[in-house]
């Protein structure tokens, strides 16, 4: 299929279009994730000598076995995004604005979703403009409903790099939640934890880390200290605390979540591995423990491709990051050509599965040009005090000018 550009296709009756339609953009990061997984390499066949064939062909060609995995995925991405612009379009009425219907008000949220995931962020963002001027409409300003949209739609507008703007619908969010919800209820909770997450990626880490701190107490105390939004909250607030140079504190902070994750959902969970991932990283970063960060995050990239699939984007990030400090920490000319390769890897897979504009392939695209004119050994990382002299320095800058130097620094 591959030369030859055949094709097959599959029949389905309108009942089963319509179940299998939904099903489609009510799961699309779980389907992405298992597309991820795809691996021709590990490919079966009933017959041994049908396989052996098979692995023949796919070696001679000049993707190889990476490469038709990459395809697969561009694939199986355009199917599920031309699905989903299929759904809105009857979702649609002649005005342009979404129909007044509960159900298809949800469907069209969960495909913003769908899209946001594949990358798609500018029509994500359209939709749920959309969706919340539709959801008002039909449910009230003050719905809770309506407020989830919103906060949604402050998702967005963060994706987008509209930070400021993201902050202040947030912030209109919150106030609404509390005053609908209760100050304490999961979801104002979860909204201020969101806004905490803003601030820090705009620069604006001291203000992060006070709402982080008075966040998760209150999560603590409502939710419980092992609560998945805890937890969370808690890395979170840890990996403020290291941009603000208190790598001692940030790092007990961090052992404590991934133990704890680790616990309650298993060592090899999704979120176990990001913040173990999050944790190496912010040791590679430090000049007594680099070492232990690489050896750790070597570990949790290997499981990441085992449990989650090569092409998942917590695989590709850690990846990246593994391939960054070997470009920049390391002397020997082989560990920097293993470094360049694991970053040039995540960078392919991040325009595969995010699309070539998309902000962190854009981020780790610069970085790899950046660290290819470099000579071994000339990196190196800022002691705690410079760190946080320097971030009480950027503090004081616009927000604009924040943001892109410390995108620029990839403190962000």
């Amino acid at each position: 299929t591959v030369e030859t550009g055949s094709r097959f296709s599959v029949c389905l009756s309108p009942a089963e279009r319509q179940s299998f339609e939904h099903a489609v953009n009510d799961s699309c990061a779980a389907i992405m994730n298992a597309f991820a997984d795809v691996d021709v390499a590990t490919s079966e066949a009933g017959n041994p000598d049908d396989l052996t064939m098979i692995m023949r062909a796919v070696e001679a060609t000049d993707a190889g076995c990476a490469g038709i995995n990459r395809m697969v995925f561009q694939q199986m991405r355009g199917w599920v995004k031309q699905i989903a612009q299929q759904v809105v379009s009857e979702c649609t009425m002649t005005d342009g604005k979404l129909v007044r219907d509960d159900y298809k008000l949800m469907l069209v949220g969960n495909i913003a979703s769908a899209l946001d995931f594949l990358g798609e962020t500018d029509e994500s963002f359209r939709l749920r403009e959309l969706d919340l001027e539709a959801t008002t409409s039909l449910f009230g300003p003050t719905n809770p409903r309506t407020l989830a949209v919103k906060g949604n739609l402050a998702n967005s507008l963060k994706h987008l790099g509209r930070s400021e703007e993201a902050r202040h619908l947030l912030q209109e969010t919150i106030a609404q939640k509390a005053q609908v919800q209760g100050a304490t209820h999961p979801d104002t909770l979860r909204e201020q934890s969101q806004m905490a997450n803003t601030l820090k990626d705009s620069g604006r880490t001291r203000e992060a880390v006070g709402l982080y701190e008075q966040t998760l107490s209150a999560m603590e105390q409502c939710l419980g200290p092992k609560s998945t939004d805890a937890l969370l909250t808690k890395g979170n607030y840890a990996h403020a605390l290291f941009n603000l140079g208190e790598h001692d504190r940030s790092f007990a902070l961090q052992e404590e979540v991934v133990a704890d994750f680790s616990a309650t959902m298993g060592p090899s969970h999704k979120l176990t591995l990001w913040f173990t991932s999050r944790l190496a990283f912010g040791l590679t970063r430090t000049a007594d423990r680099a070492g232990e960060g690489a050896a750790m995050l070597r570990r949790v990239l290997l499981k990441q491709i085992e449990q989650l699939g090569p092409m998942h984007i917590d695989t590709l990030l850690s990846k990246a990051d593994l391939g960054a400090h070997l470009c920049t920490r390391s002397e020997s000319d082989e560990s920097v050509n293993e470094g360049r390769q694991l970053l040039q890897e995540a960078v392919d897979g991040l325009s595969t599965e995010y699309g070539p504009r998309h902000p962190l392939t854009q981020q780790y695209r610069e970085q790899l040009t950046r660290l290819s004119r470099q000579e071994p050994g000339m990196g190196g990382e800022m002691n705690p005090q410079m760190l946080a002299q320097l971030m009480a320095m950027v503090e004081q800058m616009p927000p604009s000018q924040r943001a892109a130097l410390l995108a620029q620094m990839g403190l962000s």
